[in-house]
C-alpha cells in the first residue's frame, strides 16, 4: 500500500491467541522504485526497438527459430508458429553458399553478433529484402544458449537502390555510346565522370581521371582558363561553346567545338559543370 507521503509499505495482518489482529508495516519503499525504474526502463527500450525494427527474434543453441514478436506477421505473412524449429537458410530464398551467407555463418558459429545482415525471405506474398541484427545470449555459467535480435523490411529500400542502378546503367550506356567526348567537372574543377569517346581522344581511363583537376592535365595557362570557364557557367548558369584546334593525345589533328553547361542540384543551383566536345575537323575544311 501507498501511504500519502509516498511511501510503499508490505501491510501483513497476524490474528492474535486473543482474538485481535497484529498488524506489522515493511517499508518497500526503495524496491518498489526500483520495479517501477525497470518497467520504465523496459518499455523505452521497447518503444526505440519498434521504432528501429518491424520485429524481435529469438534462436536456441541450434540456431533454430523458438519465438518472434512485434509485427512479423503483418510484414512477413507468417505465423511464428510457422517458422519456430526452422533456421534462417530454410526460409532463405538464395544460395545460403556464396560469400556474404558465409561469413554471416561464420559470426553464427563464432558467437559473435552481427549488425545489418541482408538477405533474402520466402514470404507467401513473394520475396521479401530482409536486414536483421542479432547477438548471442549466454547463461550464468557463459554458456551459448543462442541468439536474439530484430528483423527489418527493406524491400522498399533495395529496391530503390537496384531501379537507380539500373538508371545509372542505362545512363552510362548512352553516354559511352554518344560520338561526342563527354565530362562533368565538380566545382572545383575535378572530374566526376568522362565517357568512352573521351577516354579514346585523351588517353586516359575514367578510372584515373576520376577526382583530378584541369591543373592536374594541362599546362598552367590552360588550367587556368577552364577553371576560369567553369566558374563563369556555375556561377551565370549559362551554356560557354568555343573552339579547339590542335594536335590531341590520341595523334590526332582535330577541331572541335565544346559546349560546357551548368548541371543542376536538387535545389536549383549549378553544382556540376558538364561538357560536350564534338569534332567538327571536315565541317571546319569544308
Amino acid at each position: 500500500r501507498r501511504f500519502t507521503d509516498g511511501h510503499w509499505y508490505l501491510l501483513r495482518e497476524t490474528r492474535t491467541p486473543e482474538g485481535g489482529i497484529a498488524l506489522s508495516f515493511i517499508d518497500i519503499t526503495e524496491i518498489k522504485q526500483a520495479e517501477e525504474a525497470l518497467r520504465e526502463s523496459r518499455q523505452q527500450f521497447k518503444d526505440v526497438a519498434e521504432i528501429a525494427s518491424d520485429w524481435f527474434w529469438e534462436m536456441d543453441e541450434n540456431l533454430r527459430f523458438t519465438s518472434f514478436s512485434g509485427r512479423n506477421y503483418k510484414v512477413t505473412g507468417y505465423r511464428p508458429s510457422e517458422l519456430v524449429g526452422k533456421t534462417r537458410g530454410e526460409v532463405a530464398a538464395e544460395n545460403i553458399d556464396e560469400p556474404g551467407w558465409r561469413r554471416h555463418l561464420a559470426d553464427l558459429e563464432a558467437r559473435r553478433p552481427f549488425h545489418d545482415f541482408r538477405y533474402k525471405l520466402k514470404t507467401p506474398g513473394g520475396i521479401l529484402h530482409i536486414s536483421i541484427s542479432g547477438k548471442p545470449i549466454f547463461d550464468a555459467d557463459g554458456r551459448f544458449r543462442g541468439y536474439r535480435g530484430s528483423g527489418t523490411d527493406v524491400s522498399a529500400r533495395v529496391n530503390a537502390e537496384l531501379a537507380l542502378k539500373e538508371s545509372e546503367q542505362r545512363f552510362r550506356a548512352v553516354v559511352d555510346n554518344l560520338p561526342t567526348a563527354i565530362f562533368i567537372r565538380d566545382k572545383e574543377g575535378r572530374y566526376v565522370l568522362v565517357n568512352r569517346r573521351y577516354e579514346e581522344w585523351y588517353r586516359i581511363s575514367n578510372e584515373r581521371i576520376v577526382g583530378l583537376t584541369t591543373r592536374d592535365r594541362f599546362p598552367a595557362d590552360k588550367a587556368e582558363r577552364y577553371a576560369e570557364e567553369d566558374k563563369e557557367v556555375l556561377a551565370t548558369g549559362k551554356v560557354i561553346q568555343k573552339e579547339l584546334h590542335g594536335l590531341f593525345p590520341d595523334g590526332v589533328v582535330r577541331t572541335s567545338l565544346i559546349s560546357k553547361f551548368p548541371i543542376f542540384g536538387h535545389d536549383g543551383r549549378p553544382m556540376l559543370v558538364g561538357g560536350v566536345e564534338m569534332d567538327i575537323t571536315d565541317r571546319k575544311r569544308a
